[in-house]
């Protein structure tokens, strides 16, 4: 069982920090041991700009302890009962300690908020167990917008 960080704040992201979420979610998907052409293929997908982090449908949030941020993710409406966690990483060194755990929980609790019933996700293939764990369920695969050829689970977690 994972335990849960002492002192981990969850808080919405600043404006200013979108480089350093572009660098989590660099260092969390090269991780899984892709290579450095993978990598390439996939980091305009991993990008976070300012843009992103202003639209008012989009929701990012950071996981920080210690006052370093050491994950985050990003839920964006796509319909009145509907939310997509478009995002969600953690620096390598804190995978296993509950960070990614208390992420998702607080992304869920947000989606509902939001009045949404479901929590859609593409799940890179490394990541599907743990959305399985916390109660997702595969509705298919999606292709991969930035890989030919590549198909990603595409679960549903349901809020209800």
């Amino acid at each position: 069982m994972t335990r849960i960080p002492e002192h981990l704040v969850i808080r919405k992201a600043g404006l200013n920090e979108y480089e350093i979420l572009t660098s989590i979610a660099m260092q969390s998907k090269a991780f899984w041991g892709y290579d450095e052409s993978f990598m390439q293929q996939c980091a305009n997908e991993l990008l976070v700009t300012e843009a992103q982090l202003q639209k008012q449908q989009n929701y990012y949030k950071v996981a920080e302890l210690n006052r370093q941020v050491v994950g985050f993710y990003a839920v964006r409406i796509e319909s009145e009962v509907l939310c997509e966690l478009d995002a969600l990483f953690v620096l390598p060194n804190y995978m296993g300690e509950g960070v990614g755990s208390e992420l998702l929980k607080n992304a869920t609790a947000l989606a509902r908020s939001l009045s949404a019933r479901s929590l859609k996700i593409v799940s890179d293939p490394n990541a599907k167990d743990f959305y399985l764990k916390a109660g997702a369920i595969v509705v298919g695969e999606e292709r991969s917008s930035s890989m030919k050829g590549r198909q990603l689970p595409l679960l549903a977690l349901p809020l209800t």
